[in-house]
């Protein structure tokens, strides 16, 4: 007799992978494997089996891609709740104007982005990672999604918040997260809010004067610092490696994400002073 179903054929919470032999007392009867599309638990079980309908149930796993990969199961989980479930408090920023998911399994979802997830991991650290969508009004899916460090994340936020702020001594710089930029400063979150409220004119905070601006002002006045830097750098190519360069673009951006275009020299020399004391460029 020919066996009843195909590989790929779904059944229950199962999936067919291929068609196999299970022993059964002393005889080989036909079988399946099968793997969860809830968890992602794979199995052998009896065609007669599935006949009855036993077994066929995520209830019946208990185990999978819920324990093995939690942290990313989670991530589809709410990304999936976000997008199809009404009473989510996020619903109305996701699935309520639109945004769609394109993983209605976690089998589908997790063995997709296991290996770019594994990668960013190693890159971060997992209690680091997030999930993003490059394109913050398409969907999530095949084309759509990467993995990054959760402070990253914030810049692509529909609600964050670029803007530009003045000193009390008159220097200025660019930032997007008021919470961490106050808390860096030693201000109060809520009056910088409210400087950046557009119904108020001339409203200050402690001497500190704040403006919003558009996220393309902020990535082109970033896009400068950057070249700024690099800049500095090149001028002191004689007595830096190549690989000390680098390093150094990359201290200098990580030191402070609120550096003023006009760069200090004299931080970025201390900098380097620092880091070769303790053998880091």
């Amino acid at each position: 007799m020919p066996y009843k179903w195909k590989p790929g054929y779904v059944i229950g919470d199962y999936k067919i992978l291929e068609q196999t032999m299970k022993l059964s007392g002393d005889q080989l009867r036909k079988a399946y494997l099968i793997i969860c599309l809830e968890c992602g638990w794979p199995k052998i079980i009896q065609e007669v089996q599935m006949k009855d309908g036993k077994g066929l149930s995520h209830s019946s796993c208990g185990k999978g891609f819920k324990c093995i990969y939690h942290r990313l199961y989670k991530m589809w989980s709410s990304m999936k709740s976000r997008c199809d479930n009404s009473n989510n408090s996020s619903y109305w920023n996701y699935g309520g104007r639109g945004i769609r998911h394109h993983y209605d399994y976690s089998w589908d979802f997790i063995t997709r982005w296991r290996d770019e997830y594994l990668q960013a991991c190693d890159l971060f650290g997992e209690e680091n990672v997030s999930i993003e969508r490059i394109d913050v009004d398409g969907d999530y899916s095949d084309d759509n999604i990467r993995f990054i460090h959760i402070l990253q994340q914030a810049e692509n936020k529909r609600n964050t918040v670029y803007f530009r702020y003045w000193k009390p001594t008159g220097e200025t710089g660019i930032s997007y997260n008021v919470s961490s930029f106050a808390r860096k400063h030693g201000l109060n979150p809520s009056a910088i809010s409210a400087c950046l409220d557009i119904n108020r004119n001339n409203y200050t905070h402690y001497g500190w004067e704040f403006q919003r601006i558009s996220r393309e002002e902020y990535k082109h006045e970033t896009i400068l610092r950057q070249e700024l830097i690099k800049s500095f750098i090149i001028n002191m190519k004689k007595e830096l490696s190549a690989r000390s360069t680098e390093k150094l673009i990359e201290l200098a951006l990580d030191n402070d994400v609120n550096l003023t275009v006009e760069i200090d020299l004299i931080e970025v020399l201390t900098t380097i002073a620092v880091h070769r004391k303790y053998g880091s460029i």
